[in-house]
């Protein structure tokens, strides 16, 4: 992406938008940051888009993923301390703050990371943490160390945006987008269901003991017709989020974007959706299968977007919302990609547990070549949908170039975090920032949209200033 593209995507919309405030000069940078309602829904309405489709080059983001395990390295190379809440504020949530918050000096913080973790492998002694670890598995604790780490940072970065994308300071280039392309946003959405699917059942049910089953075939062949009531059961605490959700926000007339998921539907509701569906897969299923059965979902929902038969694309895109299925088309047809990316997920997430639990070299090795198999498979995937077939990845249609960019950017992270945990002790305790996500995910999700909705239902956060520092505002916000 060229610097003159970068720096247009980094035009703010409300400078664009002044007109429909009615400010002067003075107004508008100095006192008035209240507009009425009417005017606030409409630069809502506008705001919360990227209609400039790539908003965020591949590069860019492979870079600003890369920040992640640079502060876990810094972190544990400086401060062997874990329950230095100062270090994890300044090594770890700070970088990530700033990088997201002021694009500008992005190189610079990478810069400044790598001088520091070059400071840590000079100076610091990574041989005596200051604390005794319990480990977390009896054989290999780092793998499942760095599992907890790439997850505690993937969650305190979706709370970390879903609260700045309100405010001036948050780069437009960075929020979701309408049509076509991606961004950090819309990744940050696939990442949340990757994410979870790493260490679901799916994921660690081979590797534990099998139960005696008691129950006769007959019934169990009769209990098959019920599984989906079964697995509604199971599901209803997140159903029943998503429709309070949708009740909270409907009653106080608090602004969602239609073009997210729809009038009714929502996030959590798409969770609801993953995991009735993942409840009817038996948990045992071979890899090779699941991996098929990914690929098999995407594919068939791809060919349903794009096929003249059922032109679901330009249904999504552009039909009116006239009835429930209209009315919540995006959050209803992308359940397909969800699942799917859910099943890449549980992929990665066998491939890591088989690594802890392999008991020779040859093991580890096959199991590392299988996973760079994955990781440049979803690559080479998708550079070839985009650029040999011209399908280009869509947050609103979870379509199949979407499904591979999600599960490559996740395996990347991964990866990365992995390779960086392999210089570290494997006996370090893991940092009481990261630990607080890692034990209560749903927790600080909920936590996080509380926050980000109280907050804009008392202040109109699009017009809040921005002359004041992103930290700041998450302090005394």
């Amino acid at each position: 992406m060229s610097s003159q593209r970068w720096a247009l995507l980094q035009t703010p919309f409300w400078e664009s938008l002044r007109p429909l405030l009615r400010m002067d000069d003075d107004s508008y940078y100095f006192g008035k940051e209240f507009v009425e309602p009417g005017d606030y829904k409409l630069i809502q309405e506008t705001g919360y888009l990227n209609p400039s489709g790539f908003g965020t080059s591949p590069g860019r983001l492979l870079m600003l993923f890369s920040i992640f395990p640079l502060c876990i390295f810094a972190r544990a190379t400086l401060v062997h301390n874990p329950r230095a809440l100062w270090a994890d504020v300044l090594l770890v949530s700070g970088p990530l703050t700033a990088a997201l918050a002021t694009p500008a000096l992005f190189e610079v913080i990478l810069v400044g990371l790598i001088f520091l973790c070059g400071i840590g492998i000079f100076t610091g002694d990574l041989r005596k943490p200051s604390l005794p670890f319990a480990p977390m598995s009896p054989k290999r604790p780092s793998v499942i160390r760095f599992l907890a780490e790439y997850r505690s940072l993937m969650m305190s970065c979706t709370c970390l945006i879903i609260f700045a994308v309100d405010y001036q300071v948050f780069p437009w280039a960075f929020s979701k987008t309408d049509t076509f392309g991606y961004s950090l946003m819309d990744l940050g959405v696939g990442c949340v269901i990757f994410s979870s699917a790493v260490v679901s059942r799916h994921s660690s049910a081979p590797f534990k003991p099998r139960r005696v089953q008691r129950d006769s075939l007959m019934k169990r062949i009769l209990m098959l017709p019920l599984q989906p009531l079964i697995a509604l059961y199971h599901a209803w605490p997140i159903v029943l989020l998503g429709v309070l959700r949708f009740l909270s926000t409907t009653t106080l007339g608090y602004y969602v974007p239609t073009s997210e998921y729809g009038v009714h539907w929502n996030f959590f509701l798409t969770i609801a959706a993953v995991q009735i569906f993942a409840s009817l897969i038996p948990q045992r299923l071979p890899t090779n299968l699941l991996l098929a059965l990914a690929l098999l979902i995407t594919g068939l929902h791809q060919y349903l977007l794009t096929s003249p038969l059922s032109n679901l694309e330009e249904f999504v895109f552009y039909a009116e919302r006239l009835d429930f299925v209209s009315a919540n088309k995006e959050g209803i047809f992308g359940v397909p990609g969800f699942i799917a990316i859910h099943l890449f997920g549980v992929v990665s997430g066998r491939l890591l547990f088989a690594l802890n639990y392999s008991k020779n070299k040859v093991g580890d090795i096959f199991l590392m070549v299988a996973y760079g198999v994955l990781f440049f498979g979803t690559y080479y995937g998708y550079t070839f949908m985009t650029d040999q077939m011209g399908l280009l990845p869509s947050r609103r249609l979870v379509n199949m170039p979407f499904v591979l960019a999600t599960t490559f950017g996740n395996l990347y992270v991964k990866g990365v975090v992995a390779l960086i945990d392999c210089l570290i002790p494997a006996n370090r305790e893991i940092p009481l920032f990261m630990q607080g996500y890692q034990n209560s995910m749903l927790v600080m999700f909920l936590v996080g949209n509380a926050v980000t909705g109280v907050t804009n239902y008392l202040q109109q956060a699009l017009l809040v200033r921005s002359t004041i520092p992103l930290p700041l505002r998450i302090i005394t916000n």
